[in-house]
């Protein structure tokens, strides 16, 4: 956003599995760049594009209507900041539409994209980040040691080579995706987190450790699944159900 010059559009690709936060931290990002957004929840300046809305079989007709949303956003405002949630329900080779757009181009017929953001929500590299999550785990490091290094690789593959809006993509290939960032599956520690601010934004509870209590933390946390069978380690749809559970039980 410091950059008044940068040489092409910043694109980020969020990986992981679903209830991860995948949403969530893209919804930060809109809130802390967009005063309206924050505000609001809405900003002509953010497009949250769900790719699985336009339902067609169609690869011209999906592609035309992602490059006319993208277009119309950015001449609006060259600072948009462009969100595809379920990119690994699109149709392959679709999401190549936007490669012009996010290419080392100054001008795309009289629009400039360098200064516009994309943000990629996909499921796909969920189970390889699972798997390199929990070997750590068995070896006995912590996950917070985990570095970019151990995991881009990982995910880089794993949108490229799995099915999704990325399989075998252009955009892939020339490395025009500035950084695969990788959402780790959710500990039962986390579902308590998530359980507390839930508890506290929508319930008014200053202090639910206190009221209504960590036994009712503990007791909707056992609500959720786990995996794997034997140890149970994590929640497998991340937060995405606590909120449903909390209200029941309350």
């Amino acid at each position: 956003m410091k950059n008044a010059t940068p040489k092409k559009a910043l694109v980020l690709s969020f990986h992981g599995w679903t209830g991860g936060g995948k949403n969530f931290v893209s919804d930060i990002l809109a809130k802390n760049l967009f005063r309206r957004y924050d505000e609001t929840g809405k900003s002509d300046f953010v497009r949250h594009m769900i790719c699985t809305k336009f339902n067609t079989n169609d690869k011209h007709l999906m592609a035309q209507w992602i490059r006319d949303n993208v277009t119309n956003a950015v001449k609006t405002c060259d600072r948009s900041l462009i969100i595809f949630d379920e990119m690994d329900k699109l149709l392959p080779g679709v999401i190549d539409a936007i490669k012009p757009f996010i290419d080392y181009n100054p001008v795309v017929d009289s629009v400039d994209y360098r200064k516009s953001i994309f943000i990629f929500l996909s499921n796909t590299g969920g189970t390889a980040i699972t798997k390199a999550t929990y070997e750590y785990h068995l070896s006995g490091r912590e996950r917070t040691d985990l570095s970019m290094k151990d995991l881009e690789p990982l995910i880089n593959s794993g949108a490229f080579n799995e099915n999704g809006g990325l399989y075998k993509s252009d955009i892939v290939e020339k490395n025009l995706i500035d950084a695969f960032v990788p959402f780790l599956p959710l500990e039962k520690k986390h579902i308590k987190l998530c359980i507390y601010d839930y508890l506290r934004l929508h319930y008014n509870k200053s202090t639910p450790f206190v009221d209504p209590g960590e036994e009712f933390i503990r007791k909707v946390s056992d609500e959720l699944e786990y995996f794997p069978p034997d140890t149970k380690l994590y929640s497998k749809t991340g937060c995405k159900r606590v909120g449903n559970k909390v209200d029941v039980l309350m």
